[in-house]
């Protein structure tokens, strides 16, 4: 518990009893002002459910306390014993018993390093900060896996693949579990939102750029922290297999991993943004990719870089690509990382015009990357550890695929590369297989096998047309990917197909263009836009170098989404049934991919005049198919229709937008603090806005009318106990 020295004054306001008060002022020094108050309880520890905020500390084991020192004495030599405290409630005496803690036992004295994050058992400090219980798992540090999944700092893990996660021991048991690689659901809540979960999917570690999980032990004899594996051998993570080409065709081996430490670095990187839009290069590609066995290169070592070049040279000659001195242009650009890449069609894009046969032919060769690179792996001076960006395939056999992209979208091969595929919404992981050690442009190879049949037969290479060379006053057709992930195309103009391109140096020296020509056009895209370059028939004349969901074609083929739920108004019947993450397939075997299914689905409730108001909802969740009965609640238009002004507040009912941060206190809906005045009773007293009122003197007030019940018999003085919409409860 945590207590403040409050004035006579104060404490006369709590409901001290005058006579307490008296025998206080007789039993201690001339000088003092005023009592200990309780300010706040920590939940789980020997004061819960005992003590509650507004409590007054008269005596300690029969003594009377009104100094921190002295009650850091008593405390001191109690430690595992039981204390007496007297202290008054509102005006009541109370008499409680507690049982005082070691603060050692409640201090963690080891933590897990996994992925460069840092997670131990919530301390009594920062359980006392945050009002959570002891030991909950905390995220001292998220990392590389949990930051790149969204997992703020200081979040408390409740459920890691579905299951629940009570303490540090389950979630090393469940993580042990998952391969590298392993793409599973986290939950999570903050202490600045603790009453609404929060879902992110959870990438493991695939290419293990940090050492394997580290349990660290403090050694109180030396002083030290003791290292151990966090999981036996046998449990440690275990290797996804890795596709392989030979001559004999595709094989699998288990990956070549890295072994070894890594410190933790800072992650922030500045973004440095460059006015260079409406310019390309020209980049030859050899019809065999002879040029790549030269340059094609691969962290883990020497052999693994040459057997990756000799698999890459076999497979793309035996299928024979065509793609001789193919003019690819890069537009560029060092603003990638920006997540919001606009469209054409968006404020700020170039505008859009009908859809035009370039469009429809080039839009299934389109892929939208999604790069993270490790904290601990900023090789080369790059500048920032996530970008967005198109590329175009320009391979794709039943065994292998290739997409080329510009290096600021693919800046180094210490990256974890997710692929988007336009044509069939899938989101794979990929290989950064060659970086063009001049020109500006990678390549990056996928496994057609991870989209499955009907996706490999979908996605298709693009046609690559290497002559004629453009030229002044051709017109060519600006084909790019929106955030949708559909294809949108402008027309454009070639001004000039061989200007002279000068980039300036960085701060941090790092890959720039130099020692070419680019093409220049008449509009200006947008220097967040990406794309390819194409002739009226579709075939690809040059790369515009600078977004995944299973679709449910059938029944929208140009939509392509599902809808996943986000949560559920507090209080309402779906609240139960519902849970975050889940993705509605159909309802009553409808299939459903917007809104507007939804609200026709819940129409036809109202025509049938069902008394029950149930939808049989069909969902995916964890990886299964449920079939759920989701019970509907009836709203009106009238919006909220009373209110209360008090000592300086606007309180009412809570609303909808209210209900939908996912919470309402156990005590009842509570009455809802919506504003507060500057100098009002309130102001002074910290009753603000965004919280909600369940308790006035004692009695509960679940609902609007019977806190103005309650507030009509107060005089002078009264008591309160709120909960907070977002951050702690007093």
């Amino acid at each position: 518990m945590t207590l403040l020295h409050k004035g006579f004054d104060e404490t006369r306001r709590l409901g001290l009893q005058r006579e307490t008060e008296q025998l206080v002022r007789q039993a201690s020094s001339a000088d003092e002002t005023g009592m200990l108050v309780v300010d706040s309880v920590v939940p789980g520890g020997p004061a819960n459910k005992h003590l509650e905020p507004g409590d007054i500390l008269v005596r300690v084991n029969g003594e009377v306390v009104t100094q921190f020192l002295i009650l850091e004495t008593l405390l001191d030599d109690n430690v595992g014993n039981e204390i007496d405290l007297e202290l008054e409630r509102g005006g009541v005496p109370l008499k409680v018993t507690l049982q005082v803690q070691n603060l050692h036992s409640i201090t963690p004295d080891y933590f897990l390093e996994v992925s460069g994050g840092v997670i131990h058992p919530l301390s009594y400090q920062q359980a006392r900060n945050f009002r959570f219980h002891c030991g909950l798992v905390y995220v001292a540090e998220p990392g590389y896996m949990l930051s790149r999944a969204g997992v703020a700092r200081h979040s408390i893990i409740k459920k890691l693949n579905g299951k629940e996660i009570e303490q540090v021991e389950d979630f090393i048991f469940i993580l042990s579990k998952l391969s590298r690689g392993a793409r599973v659901p986290l939950e999570f809540i903050s202490h600045v939102d603790r009453h609404r979960r929060k879902s992110v999917l959870v990438t493991v570690d695939r290419h293990e750029w940090y050492a394997q999980p580290q349990l660290y032990t403090r050694d109180d004899a030396t002083g030290l922290w003791d290292r151990r594996p966090a999981m036996s051998p046998i449990a440690s993570l275990a290797a996804p297999l890795a596709v392989s080409y030979d001559e004999k065709g595709p094989t699998l081996e288990p990956q070549v991993l890295l072994d070894g430490e890594v410190d933790g670095m800072e992650g922030e990187s500045k973004v440095v943004d460059r006015d260079l839009t409406n310019i390309g290069i020209n980049i030859s590609v050899d019809g065999n990719l002879s040029d790549s066995q030269t340059f094609l290169s691969n962290i883990t070592s020497d052999a693994r870089a040459e057997t990756k070049k000799r698999r890459l040279h076999h497979q793309v000659a035996d299928d024979g690509l065509v793609a001789s001195d193919c003019m690819i242009e890069t537009g560029l650009d060092d603003s990638r990382v920006m997540e919001n890449i606009p469209s054409l069609d968006e404020p700020g894009g170039a505008g859009t015009m009908n859809a035009s046969a370039a469009e429809q032919l080039i839009e299934p060769t389109l892929v939208m990357f999604e790069v993270h690179i490790p904290p601990s792996s900023m090789l080369d001076g790059v500048h920032a550890q996530h970008f967005f960006g198109t590329g175009v395939v320009v391979y794709h056999s039943t065994t292998m695929g290739l997409v080329a992209v510009d290096k600021n979208t693919v800046a180094i091969s210490v990256s974890d590369v997710m692929l988007a595929f336009a044509a069939y919404p899938m989101e794979i992981p990929a290989e950064v297989v060659f970086l063009h050690p001049v020109h500006n442009y990678a390549l990056v190879a996928y496994d057609p096998a991870a989209l499955g049949p009907a996706g490999a037969a979908a996605v298709r290479a693009a046609a690559l047309l290497p002559e004629p060379a453009l030229r002044r006053g051709d017109a060519v057709y600006l084909v790019g990917l929106n955030r949708s992930l559909q294809a949108t195309s402008r027309k454009s103009i070639v001004t000039n197909p061989g200007a002279a391109l000068n980039i300036g140096a960085a701060d941090c020296p790092r890959h720039r263009a130099m020692n070419m020509e680019v093409i220049e056009l008449d509009t200006d895209f947008g220097h967040t836009f990406s794309g390819v370059l194409a002739d009226e028939l579709g075939r690809v004349q040059a790369l515009w170098g600078s977004f995944s969901t299973q679709a449910l074609a059938k029944k929208d083929p140009i939509r392509r989404q599902v809808l996943r739920v986000k949560g559920c108004l507090a209080g309402s019947r779906a609240e139960l049934v519902l849970e975050q993450g889940d993705m509605l397939l159909a309802i009553d075997g409808e299939p459903i991919t917007n809104f507007r299914d939804v609200e026709n689905a819940c129409q036809r409730l109202d025509e049938c005049k069902d008394p029950e108001g149930n939808l049989r909802m069909t969902v995916f969740r964890q990886g299964l198919e449920l079939e759920l009965l989701v019970g509907t609640d009836v709203r009106d238009g009238f919006g909220t229709t009373h209110m209360a002004n008090w000592c300086g507040s606007v309180v009412q009912d809570p609303h909808p937008a209210v209900r939908a941060l996912g919470f309402l206190p156990e005590e009842g809906h509570g009455v809802y603090v919506a504003r507060w005045c500057h100098g009002s009773p309130v102001h002074r007293y910290g009753l603000y806005a965004l919280q909600w009122i369940v308790e006035v003197n004692g009695k509960p007030t679940p609902d609007l009318q019977t806190f103005v019940n309650v507030t009509k018999e107060l005089e002078h003085a009264w008591r309160r106990r709120t909960i907070k919409a977002l951050g702690d409860n007093f």
